[in-house]
């Protein structure tokens, strides 16, 4: 089980997922006519992380959190994802993502670069894009990628400043990658973890859909470039 795994690891701390159950609408043929009401319904909603730190609980990461935190330590299977305005957006399926994490100690500072390359499609534009334009396509492509930067810088600060703990396994990769200088600091990582030094790095490969669902167009309306 990964929480026990990391319960025990140096370097990283564990978290689990959040089950709450939400009341539904109830649905016309539960209503009882007879005490004039319907019947209360509910679902079992999956959303969310419980943040722990030295085997204590101490607070939560809410739905765009943790995809960003899946982005980080690999664990991010596929999704859809939109970005831009209610009436012009633009919906992605990320099919698949690969994020490299490299952490370093000098001059008593930690410094965390975090490069997450994203493979996915457009499936629907509900603007007059022609994302067959190849200016059109690396406009889209800048935005999401600007857009899931954002997400992971913001995810990281938040959980710097306000647990401080570390969930994405920060210093277990400085264990990794620099043994002698962990040994010396993991007894006071969380002085150096909540002020770590963090770059992002986002890239992805945009493939062209051939089923996206593109607003239809009056005859003679030209293409937009």
């Amino acid at each position: 089980m990964e929480f026990i795994k990391n319960y025990y690891e140096p370097g990283i701390e564990p978290v689990a997922g959040v089950i709450e159950k939400v009341k539904t609408e109830p649905q016309e043929s539960l209503i009882n006519k007879d005490k004039g009401g319907g019947k209360e319904e509910f679902k079992i909603k999956y959303e969310g992380l419980a943040v722990f730190k030295e085997d204590k609980f101490i607070g939560y990461l809410d739905g765009t959190q943790t995809r960003a935190y899946n982005f980080i330590i690999n664990q991010f299977g596929s999704a859809f994802m939109d970005i831009g305005k209610e009436d012009s957006k633009t919906v992605f399926e990320i099919m698949g993502s690969k994020c490299e994490t490299k952490v370093s100690f000098q001059n008593n500072k930690a410094s965390v670069s975090i490069n997450l390359k994203l493979k996915c499609t457009i499936v629907n534009e509900q603007d007059k894009k022609n994302i067959d334009n190849d200016k059109t396509l690396n406009t889209l492509q800048t935005e999401l990628n600007k857009t899931i930067k954002n997400e992971l810088t913001e995810t990281v600060q938040y959980v710097q400043t306000k647990y401080n703990s570390d969930i994405f396994g920060f210093g277990k990769s400085l264990h990794k990658q620099q043994p002698s200088q962990w040994k010396k600091i993991k007894n006071n990582w969380y002085d150096y973890f909540n002020k770590a030094d963090i770059k992002i790095t986002v890239t992805s490969n945009i493939t062209r859909s051939g089923e996206i669902n593109q607003p239809a167009k009056l005859v003679g309306e030209p293409d937009e470039d």
